[in-house]
């Protein structure tokens, strides 16, 4: 069992077709697995066109996103593989409407073949930030955060405020612990975990 992973599985999302999750998370990042054109309701090949297909996975990529409160926004890199790169102009023009600048980084290769032979097939990294982090590096971000800190009533706002902190220093635990572990300065990081863990145990 792999305990830094935790694994995603959207309910409008089409089903895994072999031993993977359709997502999974580690700390602020999302790693999409491969999406197809396959119908969430059916199960089938959605599309026989580039087009259809193409249109028919990024549906299925906003399905995952949206069951983690994200979209498209919020992913930075995008990996698509195609059996035929002569539909590539087809593909980004598809690809393309439901991206806005600045466009995520990308790769594009030609397979040999897909999972059902289809056309296309897309994975994503996706960055995954909480509310606080968002604030301290979008500005713009700030306005609408402090009104809805002006709505809570002050009981609110002390929960809000304590799980937000929790959540930051949990976040510094595991990246300490982390690099502890698959760097050279384990004892360092080790310490620091169990010290924070004891801590944080005990807070209110």
């Amino acid at each position: 069992m792999n305990v830094f992973l935790k694994a995603v599985k959207p309910a409008n999302a089409p089903k895994a077709l072999g031993p993977y999750s359709p997502a999974v998370k580690l700390g602020d990042f999302v790693y999409l697995s491969g999406q197809i054109p396959l119908n969430p309701e059916t199960g089938e090949v959605e599309g026989t066109t580039i087009e259809e297909q193409t249109h028919q996975v990024m549906k299925n990529i906003k399905a995952v996103l949206a069951d983690m409160g994200l979209d498209y926004k919020h992913i930075v890199k995008t990996t698509i593989f195609v059996s035929d790169l002569n539909d590539f102009d087809k593909l980004n023009e598809v690809y393309g409407s439901y991206l806005e600048e600045p466009y995520p980084a990308r790769s594009c290769v030609q397979v040999a073949r897909l999972p059902k032979d289809v056309k296309v097939e897309i994975e994503c990294i996706v960055i995954s930030l909480d509310l606080m982090y968002i604030w301290y590096y979008q500005p713009c971000a700030q306005h609408a955060f402090l009104t809805e800190l002006k709505r809570m009533s002050a009981e609110e706002r002390l929960v809000f405020v304590r799980f937000q902190r929790s959540l930051t220093e949990y976040k510094e635990v595991s990246r300490l612990f982390l690099s502890g572990m698959l760097g050279s300065n384990f004892s360092k990081a080790l310490a620091f975990y169990l010290d924070k863990l004891q801590s944080l145990s005990h807070s209110d």
